[in-house]
């Protein structure tokens, strides 16, 4: 895409100790279809335009993160953004040309949880990510949902972004979502 094309252009120039990617959601028209399902290969192709975007960028020690959509748990859910998960990081690390490495890498962590990510940038710069459509996720109908998570609540959610703010109130503080959590305007 053209707007991609210009991400990794611009990326070029950036140094990438200085700065960072996050993607906030819906990587492909729909959930990732399993490997032997139908539309698997269109949506790899809409997915690798942005590991595409910014391999170069993570080959020279820059940091890449993606956020789920709605898109990205559709039908599937939990397991559908695990999935996704599982072929970002793979495709990383051929792209890298080390897939046979010892190393890890997550660009997509605590995928399919609520858990917050707290990401110190500077010593006065902070990133929270936050995964809004676990917040807005009917569990009752995805029965992999909170597998594996530290945080199994909306309640539990609340009080991590709270303390979240609380530990930066005398520090900028970006926070990137795919939706806004609840609000009153």
């Amino acid at each position: 895409t053209p707007t991609l094309s210009q991400l990794k252009v611009r990326l070029e120039s950036l140094e990438p100790g200085r700065a960072l990617v996050v993607f906030t959601g819906n990587y492909s028209e729909a959930e990732l279809p399993g490997t032997d399902e139908e539309g698997r290969a269109r949506a790899e192709k809409q997915v690798l335009a942005h590991v595409t975007a910014t391999t170069d960028f993570v080959k020279r020690g820059g940091r890449v993160y993606f956020l789920a959509g709605d898109q990205d748990f559709a039908a599937g859910g939990t397991k559908a953004v695990r999935r996704l998960r599982r072929f970002l990081n793979q495709s990383y690390q051929a792209a890298a040309g080390d897939a046979d490495s010892d190393e890890v890498r997550d660009v997509m962590p605590h995928a399919g949880c609520g858990d917050v990510i707290d990401l110190e940038l500077t010593v006065s710069l902070a990133l929270v990510l936050l995964n809004s459509q676990w917040w807005m996720q009917d569990w009752a109908n995805d029965p992999e949902s909170n597998e594996g998570c530290d945080l199994k609540t909306r309640l539990a959610f609340r009080l991590e972004v709270q303390g979240a703010f609380s530990d930066h109130r005398t520090r900028r503080l970006i926070v990137a979502s795919h939706h806004p959590l609840p609000s009153y305007g």
